[in-house]
């Protein structure tokens, strides 16, 4: 182990850098930064999408090359040391000035970035991801689009494995991202086409129909169970399923009820001819959906992806949507 000496933070590490090494790398300088910000090695490796130990292990070679201590890992929280102060001020200074020469270099060239990850909700990807890709395809050399569960993308952003999200997460966080409002969406009652009795309540409802739940994994699913617990709703059901196609498809077969939204139900498009639509009894159920990426590394390419959603929901998604419900359509909101 390291031996600080004494009145000291400096570490008897044996060889230490000269004036004009490059000592450290911007990545260990995040990690640092990350660690001093949670007050914790475990919170900053959940934050980054990282292990424990591969976060000790960066603060600790970044010490190492130093010759200094820069956590008091002594104190809960974890606090930096004078030493680390120090390096916590250039490096928020440094990881900023990289970050904005990342986006002028991009800038420059024809092609904005090289490759574009992108993870969306899964209602998003198949009806607005090709239209965007259309739109935009010029801006990356390579686009990745990733789908699954929104509740995924968030850690996937914050581990920088993909380089912004489409999600209805209400709960990212404004200092850490930069954040466009694409559209909002109210969550609507889907019956079997054959049902013929009137929609008073959900209660009266769940006494004919067992609920066809969207999985507890899922934002959408937490969202309506939070709904329903507010409602003191105890909805009967034995299905649970992680994507609209299944939840939906249950409901076509007559097998139940549920709760979704228009997105969700125009993804799955086949199952239209055989579902009944009503709004949701007052109180209702929104939610609005986001493009999130880290601050100033993709210039203004958020916000032209925001712009660009918003005009795909407001010519092709909406007139869709239309189609088969006119009232949910006009439900179906998009900033100016």
């Amino acid at each position: 182990m390291p031996q600080r000496t004494r009145g000291q933070d400096r570490f008897a590490f044996g060889t230490t850098a000269t004036a004009g090494d490059l000592i450290f790398d911007l990545r260990a300088l995040e990690i640092f930064v990350c660690v001093v910000e949670c007050g914790s090695m475990t919170h900053a490796a959940q934050r980054l999408g990282l292990t424990q130990s591969g976060v000790s292990h960066a603060v600790a070679t970044l010490e190492k090359s130093l010759g200094i201590a820069l956590l008091d890992r002594r104190v809960r929280p974890i606090a930096a040391t004078a030493g680390g102060r120090v390096l916590l001020d250039r490096a928020e200074v440094l990881l900023r000035e990289a970050r904005e020469t990342a986006v002028r270099v991009r800038a420059s060239s024809f092609q904005a970035v090289p490759r574009l990850r992108v993870a969306m909700a899964d209602s998003v990807v198949s009806t607005v991801g090709p239209h965007l890709v259309t739109l935009l395809h010029q801006e990356a050399a390579q686009w990745s689009i990733w789908s699954g569960l929104s509740l995924n993308h968030i850690q996937s952003l914050a581990a920088r494995e993909v380089d912004l999200i489409l999600t209805s997460n209400a709960r990212i966080d404004g200092t850490l991202y930069e954040t466009h409002e694409l559209f909002s969406e109210p969550y609507v009652v889907a019956l079997p086409h054959t049902f013929g009795s009137s929609i008073e309540n959900l209660r009266a409802i769940g006494e004919k129909l067992n609920l066809v739940r969207y999985s507890a994994r899922s934002l959408t699913g937490q969202d309506i169970e939070q709904y329903l617990r507010r409602l003191r709703i105890e909805a009967a059901g034995r299905f649970e399923f992680d994507t609209s196609d299944a939840v939906l498809g249950m409901v076509a077969a007559g097998l139940g009820w549920a709760i979704t939204t228009p997105f969700c139900i125009l993804q799955s498009a086949a199952h239209i001819p055989r579902l009944r639509l009503e709004p949701l009894p007052v109180p209702r159920l929104r939610r609005t959906l986001f493009v999130a990426a880290h601050h100033d590394e993709l210039s203004d390419l958020p916000l032209r992806i925001a712009r660009a959603t918003r005009e795909i929901v407001e010519t092709r998604c909406k007139p869709a949507i239309s189609a088969w419900g006119g009232w949910v359509a006009d439900e179906v909101r998009v900033p100016v």
